[in-house]
């Protein structure tokens, strides 16, 4: 499926992102240039961000805390400058898009924990009431698709494989 159509696919519907993908939309807004430069997001590029944002422009995007925890723990490492400014996008982040909070004790209770952890295991959940998630973690990837969930796999969007 190409770009166009996802887009058109995806108007209005509910999006949650991993934390890789979220972690991209922060240090590309923050600025690009960073992009290559932060240790979790060097494999992407600045088109890459700009993929990402058609891809979600028109649609919700819904978080998980256990999604905003990862990210703002992998955020503390960003040293665009020492006003730690990937960390105040965060915060806009977090006030501007809605959250989907879960608590632990259910998400440990999904077979997908015992494998990936709480993060990937808030997401599943959240596929599971109709989000579609937009991830590059290979294996929540195949356990969202083998559960027949909504999911994107980004890499084959800007790597372009089918």
């Amino acid at each position: 499926m190409n770009l166009e159509n996802l887009v058109k696919d995806l108007r209005n519907k509910l999006i949650t992102l991993d934390c890789n993908v979220l972690l991209l939309l922060i240090i590309g807004s923050v600025d690009k240039k960073h992009i290559s430069n932060f240790k979790r997001t060097s494999m992407f590029t600045e088109e890459h961000y700009d993929i990402l944002i058609k891809l979600i422009s028109n649609s919700q995007i819904l978080l998980t805390p256990n999604v905003i925890t990862e990210a703002s723990n992998l955020l503390e490492s960003y040293s665009y400058d020492k006003q730690k400014v990937g960390l105040k996008f965060l915060k806009n982040i977090c006030a501007n898009i809605p959250e989907s909070y879960e608590k632990s004790v259910k998400l440990v209770e999904l077979e997908i924990f015992n494998n990936y952890g709480l993060s990937d295991s808030s997401v599943f959940n959240l596929c599971k009431v109709g989000a579609i998630a937009i991830t590059i973690d290979f294996n929540l990837y195949i356990s969202l698709l083998s559960n027949n969930l909504g999911v994107i796999n980004f890499n084959h969007l800007i790597f372009g494989q089918n």
